[in-house]
């Protein structure tokens, strides 16, 4: 059986490979030009210029990390570590790059149509890179590691940069919304640019808070069914990893339908090809249970399919039903997810215990390919107004043009919704994987609820996530008064020079980067000191805290909040240390 399954990484290399044919075939389009163009260049330049110092940061501290955690853990696990790191800067880089290059590849493509393809083809080539060097990066190391408690480092080393890029982009939303500022005021005739440029910005944020979901589910669950070995034997280890595979190949079929049936509208294309991945996965799942698991085949499929369900009762009515249909019911998803995800859970414990948890929780974050499309799919709004604005658009008559960017920007609000409820639902989950993974390896007992140390740091966990998302939602770093932004006595090149001198300059890095390390710095040493001076209990108590917290403060606050994203990963990020760092030490 091993011997069959050890070829699984070739399906994530095949996704890889697909990935990148559909980036190869949006570079070669020939690229257009927009009317904000020059606006577009300021705040891109921006952009990119943030990006490249968080690059050579991000590689100078893994770099650090890599011989202090071969050091203190191993090195097999330092190099699960780093490519941990490589996976999300790829992730970061490719998602960026192909949504900056779908721009001007739709604007040149004329019709609405073709416009419509290539901002398809962009978000499934995103969709399916994501998911895939996920697996690829999860199988390969398993396979030449040898167990899955090493996985550890590499959730670790995909969360690492994740919560460093999203907390230090926060300090340059406000930048690039002053320049624009600045750019309109001089030239009130060029169209706005922040949109287009923040979304850039958040959708690697997203990204990579979705892909850190699903890395952490993956190997928690994996670490869960090996912790359960003598119940469920070697298949409990296997069963997440050939659930995954199955869902390669699906996802290289139902993302390309989704293109091949544009012409459907976004809304049936999706609908449908969601419907079959849904059933496909759920077929799947079944022959790989009934395969490796075949005395527990029931109790583990009921544990599936309750995730399964949960997922399509939140996600189907959205694409199943025109924009707008739900405007007025904008707490619909944080009303019902509660609910139904519990009802989930409860039934997955009562059928299969922690393993069975982790497994429907599975069933969820297998949806994050098509979660990753749509996230990416919607700052495509902001790029569609090259289909309105651009000079390219000869043959187009101007109704047709505005009929189509309005139908994408009302389909845009409506998958916006699903969307953020699903970013929510997958971190929690996630973190709760990590946490079951964590108490099962620190074999813990019962927690004494009278125990005053154990209060103490159930109250700490708690307020954590209002602490550090406070911290982490940045600061607004406006041009003074007098700057000649009221009038145009200084030539625009002057100001605009200024502008990006105070946002880019030493004070500006020692904001964005300094203090994001700093939160780095505090998420790691908070678990590591609670654990190593007070035990594995009052760590578990400040895990539980920070869950319950975040998760309702992220419920109750999704539409309006800005730094959700960050709170996710924070929790995550406080998991995934305690999981792979603290463990050695006190179990």
């Amino acid at each position: 059986m091993q011997n069959y399954l050890i070829y699984i990484p070739v399906l994530g290399a095949a996704g890889l490979l697909l990935a990148l044919f559909l980036v190869l075939g949006i570079n070669r389009l020939p690229s257009g030009t927009i009317a904000a163009d020059e606006n577009a260049a300021q705040s891109g330049s921006l952009l990119q210029a943030f990006l490249s110092r968080y690059y050579i940061i991000a590689t100078g501290g893994a770099l650090v990390a890599f011989c202090i955690l071969g050091f203190l853990y191993g090195w097999s696990s330092a190099l699960c570590f780093l490519v941990g790191i490589g996976t999300a800067l790829l992730l970061l880089h490719q998602t960026i790059a192909n949504l900056q290059r779908a721009e001007n590849r739709a604007a040149a493509a004329g019709s609405g149509g073709k416009a419509v393809a290539v901002l398809l083809c962009a978000a499934s080539a995103v969709g399916l890179l994501a998911f895939s060097v996920v697996f690829l990066g999860c199988s390969l190391l398993f396979f030449c590691v040898g167990t899955p408690m090493a996985l550890g480092f590499f959730v670790l080393g995909v969360a690492l940069p994740a919560l460093f890029y999203a907390v230090a982009g926060n300090f340059l939303i406000p930048a690039i919304k002053t320049e624009t500022r600045v750019s309109e005021a001089l030239r009130p005739e060029a169209d706005s640019t922040a949109d287009p440029i923040l979304a850039l910005l958040h959708s690697g944020t997203t990204v990579l808070d979705l892909c850190s979901s699903c890395t952490a589910a993956l190997a928690g669950t994996m670490i869960i069914g090996a912790l359960g070995m003598a119940q469920y034997g070697f298949g409990g280890v296997l069963l997440p990893l050939l659930i995954f595979a199955a869902a390669v190949p699906a996802y290289m079929i139902i993302l390309l339908l989704i293109i091949i049936l544009r012409n459907w509208g976004w809304l049936k294309a999706t609908a449908v090809s969601l419907s079959l991945f849904a059933l496909f996965m759920l077929g799947a799942a079944l022959a790989a249970i009934k395969f490796l698991l075949p005395g527990e085949q029931m109790k583990i499929f009921l544990s599936f399919g309750a995730g399964w369900a949960a997922t399509l009762i939140l996600l189907l009515p959205w694409y199943f039903t025109p924009p707008g249909f739900f405007n007025k019911t904008r707490s619909y998803h944080m009303l019902i997810s509660i609910p139904v995800l519990l009802l989930a859970l409860a039934l997955a414990y009562y059928t299969s215990g922690f393993y069975g948890i982790a497994i429907a929780v599975l069933a969820v974050i297998l949806f994050t390919g098509i979660a990753v499309f749509m996230q990416t799919l919607n700052p495509m709004r902001d790029y569609s107004r090259g289909l309105i604005d651009g000079t390219t658009m000869e043959n187009e008559e101007p109704a047709d043009s505005e009929k189509v960017y309005q139908e994408i920007a009302a389909e845009r609000d409506h998958y916006d919704k699903p969307g953020s409820c699903f970013n929510i639902c997958s971190a929690v989950l996630a973190a709760i994987v990590l946490l079951l993974a964590f108490t099962q390896m620190a074999r813990m007992g019962e927690i004494p609820v009278l125990n005053g140390v154990v209060w103490l740091s159930l109250a700490i966990g708690g307020i954590l996530p209002y602490l550090f998302s406070g911290w982490m939602a940045g600061e607004d770093r406006s041009p003074s008064e007098g700057s000649g932004l009221e009038g145009n006595e200084i030539p625009a090149d002057e100001i605009l020079d200024d502008v990006r001198d105070d946002f880019l300059g030493p004070d500006f890095s020692y904001d964005a980067y300094g203090e994001s390390l700093l939160v780095l710095v505090m998420a790691t040493a908070i678990p590591l000191l609670m654990g190593l001076l007070l035990g594995k209990q009052a760590l578990t108590a400040l895990l539980i805290g920070a869950l319950v917290s975040a998760a309702l403060l992220a419920t109750l606050r999704v539409r309006e909040y800005p730094g959700i994203a960050n709170l996710n990963l924070l929790l995550k990020f406080l998991l995934i240390v305690s999981l792979a760092l603290v463990i050695p030490w006190i179990a």
